[in-house]
């Protein structure tokens, strides 16, 4: 007998991976996240017909006997293929993958790309601008950085996600904040941060798809304020950009070379963020072998007409796509299409409208309820509210954005946290 594996820490209903490899006759084992369906609400018996084995995990990130399940699971259902698209899963399943000899992304592609100092090496030694950085494995590391350079700067683990724990520096005072904060939890802990110069400009991300080592889409998008927005109550939105432009062209480029510089494997989706600075140089930020966060793989599905994430499992699967890949590859967006994310603040929530007429916006979910107590946003998609946009351009959809943010804010009262 053989299966295949999927290690999942997202809603069933957002990631319905029965539906998408519905036409594949191999038997699907899924290792789960309990704390994602207790948020979102979902009963795992719903989804018990379509899968083989369902098993829910808690403490998901670090639980190590997910590994040990899978590998005594592996004996008996014989594994011929390992699914996860979740930023901290990508890791485990290449060592697992490693372990039992199986395809896919591979220990050292996986590292790559989580790791962003290993990631900077590699593109800056195939001369792409990553901008300064070193490791800090102490406060020493910070400091000696910061003589060098200067302020501002940007500490983060190294191998993060979801802009959490990160800290812009802009004087000493931060500094000192951060340092008397403490780098680990614990003293035996070795800090793994990555210390970068501050890259001033605005900032871009360039998403895609990659089927058997062919780029088959990628496309820029101009983020409204910055992944760090959270941290200020500002609401984080992303537009695409129109086709034929030269800065367009200039980041679909870019990341083609980023993805050159490093082992990207041959069938993954992509998700690299970019600056473009006053002086008109484009910077990498980083970049990611997973779909992006928030609603990006639903922008793409609106101008491309291609499920991203669907596309992705069942190419690893050996499944027709929906659009072949030199079909993608020839193809510009119908339109343009946006997201845009209302963070939380404390308090309670008093009231908040349930839903949204206005004119192009295609999807819209408020994630709490009136009397729910609220907290601060914790990381870049922690939301209370989200909207999809659509519209003919670039500026049309930029627009709506604004409308949708503005309705949404007058609508909203949220008593003060006491």
């Amino acid at each position: 007998m053989s299966s295949i594996l999927i290690l999942n820490k997202r809603s069933l209903r957002g990631y319905p991976y029965h539906e998408w490899l519905r036409d594949d006759p191999r038997p699907k084992v899924l290792l789960t996240a309990r704390q994602i369906h207790e948020e979102y609400r979902e009963d795992l018996a719903d989804f018990a017909p379509f899968y083989a084995t369902i098993e829910q995990f808690d403490a998901y990130n670090v639980n190590g006997d997910i590994e040990l399940r899978a590998l005594e699971l592996h004996e008996r259902l014989g594994f011929e293929r390992i699914l996860a698209n979740f930023e901290f899963d990508l890791p485990r399943a290449a060592r697992l993958r490693e372990q039992l000899g199986l395809p896919g992304q591979s220990v050292a592609s996986a590292h790559a790309f989580r790791d962003k100092v290993a990631m900077k090496d590699l593109c800056r030694a195939r001369g792409l601008a990553v901008g300064e950085y070193r490791r800090a494995r102490s406060a020493t590391d910070i400091l000696e950085f910061v003589a060098a350079h200067g302020y501002p700067v940007v500490v983060k683990p190294a191998n993060g996600g979801a802009s959490l724990d990160t800290h812009v520096l802009r004087g000493d005072a931060d500094l000192r904040a951060l340092l008397e904060r403490g780098l680990v939890p614990r003293f035996d802990f070795v800090p793994n941060l990555i210390v970068e110069r501050f890259v001033p400009g605005e900032m871009y991300h360039v998403d895609g798809l990659v089927v058997d080592g062919e780029i088959a889409l990628v496309w820029p998008s101009r983020y409204i304020n910055n992944t760090l927005s959270f941290k200020d109550d500002v609401a984080l939105g992303s537009l695409t950009l129109d086709p034929g432009t030269r800065l367009t062209e200039r980041l679909r480029e870019f990341t083609r070379g980023v993805l050159a510089a490093l082992p990207t494997p041959p069938t993954t989706t992509f998700h690299a963020e970019v600056f473009h600075t006053p002086a008109d140089e484009l910077v990498l930020c980083e970049v990611a072998s997973r779909t992006g966060g928030a609603k990006v793989a639903t922008t793409l599905e609106l101008a491309f007409g291609i499920d991203i994430n669907e596309a992705w499992y069942r190419a690893l699967c050996g499944l027709p796509l929906a659009k072949s890949p030199s079909e993608l590859a020839g193809s510009g967006p119908n339109g343009a299409a946006g997201w845009h994310l209302i963070f939380p603040r404390p308090g309670e929530l008093r009231t908040a409208p349930a839903a949204c007429p206005l004119p192009g916006i295609v999807d819209y979910a408020l994630l709490a309820q009136p009397g729910q107590r609220l907290a601060a946003a914790y990381h870049s998609t922690d939301t209370l509210a989200s909207f999809v946009v659509q519209g003919a351009d670039a500026a049309e959809v930029r627009a709506r954005i604004a409308n949708a943010e503005r309705w949404f804010l007058e609508r909203l009262e949220i008593a003060a946290a006491v």
